[in-house]
C-alpha cells in the first residue's frame, strides 16, 4: 500500500470511524459517481460468495442456564434458587435443554438451522473481562496483553485478496469498531445509523482534507488534476493523489448507497423492536442491496454480566437474542439470501457454576457458542464440561475457541486458518460440505 493510501487511510479510517463523505462533497456529484458505477456493474454486483456475521455476547453469558444441563444434580444443587425447573426447559435431548425464554431459537433448531457446541474456551482462563475479550478478538492467548494489534478478523481481510475485492469488506453494526476487525490494510467502518454514515474529521487536517477530496475527486472526473502532471509516461503509480481519488471514490459510493439503505425494502419477516433487531436488519438490507461486498459483520449485544438478581434480566436476554435470530433467518429466506449466511455467536467466557449470595453468578470459564444458518450440522457438538471435573469451581474447557475460528474460516471462507491463527487447529465438523 502506497504511503499516501496509508496516510488516507489513518486520518478517515483509524479505528473505524464513521466516514461522512457524503456530508461534504456535493449529493450531485455522489450522484453521478453511482450511475457511472451501476452502469458498469456485473449481474451479480457485490453480493457473490458468503458472508460471516459474528454476534458477541458482551457480559459473560451464563451458558449453564442458556443450553441447561436439567437432569445434572451438581446443576440444582449450586444453583438453588437460579436452576431452570426440567419441566420448563425446551429439551433438545436426553440430557440438555434451551432456557424457556429461547423459544425463538428452539424454532430454528428444530428446523435444522442452529448447531451448539458446548465448553468453548481456552487455556489458563482470565476471568478479567478485558483481557479475555482481547484473547478472543486476537485469537492469540499466548501474547501478553495489549501485544497483539490485530484481530483474527482483521487478519482474514488482510491475507485475503478476494474479500478486499468488495466495496466494503467489514463493518460494525453499531458505534464502536472491535478489536477482532483490527487490520493492518482495511479501514473497518462502525454503522450505527446508515442515514449519517461518512467520515468525519474535524480541525485544520479535517478541513484540508475534505478539500483535498473535493478537489482531486472533481478533478479526476473532469479529466484534470489538483497537482502537478505527472511525467509522461510515469503511468498512475507516479500520481501521488491517484491512491486518495481511488480510496476517496469507492468511499463517496459507499455513502450514498448506505443513505439510501433500506429504500424499497420490504422484510419478509417482522423484527422485534430491539438494538439486535434493527442491527440485524441493516445486515439482511445491506445484503440484498447487493452493492456493498461484505464479508464479514459484526454485532454486539451487551448486559450479559449477570452478578445480581440475574434470572430476569437474563431471560429478557435470551429472548431477544432468540427472537432477532429468528426474524433475521427468515428474512432472509423470505429474500432467498439466507443459504450464503453463518452466524456464529460467543461470549467471553461462562458463568461459575454456583450462584452467589446476589442471586446471580460470576464470572467462570467455558460455555456454549452457537452456529445458525443453513450450512450448519444442526444439534448438539462436543462434550459438555464435567463437573466432577471443575477448574477453581469453573466449567474447564473442552473446545479450543480457535476451532471454531478454524471452522468459519475454512469451512464457510474458504480460507486457511493458519494464516490467522499461527498454528493448526482442526475445524470442527459442524458444518455441511
Amino acid at each position: 500500500m502506497s504511503h499516501t493510501r496509508r496516510e488516507f487511510l489513518r486520518v478517515v479510517g483509524h479505528g473505524g470511524v464513521a466516514m461522512a463523505i457524503g456530508s461534504f462533497l456535493p449529493s450531485l456529484f455522489g450522484r453521478r459517481l453511482l450511475a457511472e458505477e451501476e452502469a458498469g456493474r456485473g449481474p451479480s454486483g457485490g453480493a457473490a460468495g458468503r458472508a460471516l456475521v459474528v454476534l458477541q455476547l458482551t457480559g459473560g453469558n451464563d451458558g449453564l442456564n442458556t443450553v441447561i444441563p436439567f437432569g445434572a444434580d451438581p446443576y440444582r444443587r449450586g444453583r438453588p434458587t437460579l436452576a431452570v425447573p426440567a419441566s420448563s426447559v425446551l429439551r433438545l435431548d436426553d440430557e440438555f435443554g434451551l432456557h424457556p425464554a429461547l423459544a425463538a431459537l428452539k424454532e430454528l433448531y428444530d428446523d435444522g438451522l442452529v448447531a451448539i457446541v458446548h465448553g468453548a474456551g481456552y487455556p489458563k482462563p482470565d476471568r478479567s473481562h478485558f483481557r479475555s475479550m482481547e484473547i478472543w478478538h486476537t485469537a492469540r492467548p499466548e501474547a501478553g496483553e495489549g501485544i497483539e494489534r490485530t484481530g483474527w478478523l482483521g487478519r482474514y481481510l488482510d491475507g485475503c485478496e478476494a474479500a478486499r475485492a468488495g466495496r466494503l469488506p467489514a463493518i460494525a453494526i453499531g458505534r464502536e469498531v472491535p478489536h477482532a476487525l483490527a487490520s493492518a490494510r482495511v479501514a473497518v467502518p462502525a454503522v450505527d445509523d446508515p442515514a449519517r454514515f461518512g467520515y468525519e474529521t474535524a480541525g485544520e487536517e479535517g478541513r484540508l482534507l475534505k478539500a483535498l477530496l473535493a478537489c482531486t475527486c472533481e478533478a479526476h472526473a473532469a479529466g484534470g488534476s489538483c497537482a502537478p502532471a505527472a511525467a509522461a509516461g510515469a503511468g498512475a503509480a507516479a500520481d501521488p493523489l491517484a491512491a486518495v481519488r481511488e480510496a476517496a471514490r469507492g468511499a463517496l459510493l459507499t455513502a450514498e448507497d448506505m443513505h439510501r439503505l433500506g429504500q424499497g425494502y420490504e422484510a419478509a419477516y417482522a423484527y422485534p423492536e430491539t438494538a439486535l433487531g434493527a442491527g440485524f436488519k441493516r445486515i439482511a438490507q445491506m445484503l440484498a442491496d447487493g452493492k456493498f461486498g461484505t464479508r464479514v459483520f459484526y454485532l454486539t449485544m451487551n448486559g450479559y454480566d449477570t452478578h445480581a438478581g440475574q434470572d430476569g434480566p437474563h431471560r429478557d436476554l435470551l429472548q431477544q437474542l432468540g427472537a432477532a435470530l429468528r426474524a433475521f433467518f427468515k428474512d432472509l429466506r423470505g429474500h432467498e439470501l439466507d443459504e450464503g449466511v453463518l452466524v456464529l455467536a460467543f461470549s467471553e467466557f461462562g458463568r461459575r457454576v454456583a450462584e452467589n449470595a446476589s442471586a446471580g453468578t460470576d464470572h467462570g470459564a467455558a460455555g456454549p457458542v452457537f452456529l445458525a444458518g443453513p450450512g450448519v450440522r444442526p444439534g448438539l457438538h462436543g462434550a459438555h464440561p464435567r463437573f466432577d471435573a471443575l477448574v477453581d469451581g469453573d466449567l474447564a474447557f473442552t473446545c479450543d475457541f480457535r476451532r471454531l475460528y478454524a471452522t468459519a474460516l475454512e469451512g464457510w471462507l474458504g480460507f486457511d486458518s493458519t494464516r490467522v491463527l499461527g498454528a493448526r487447529f482442526e475445524p470442527l465438523p459442524v458444518l455441511r460440505p
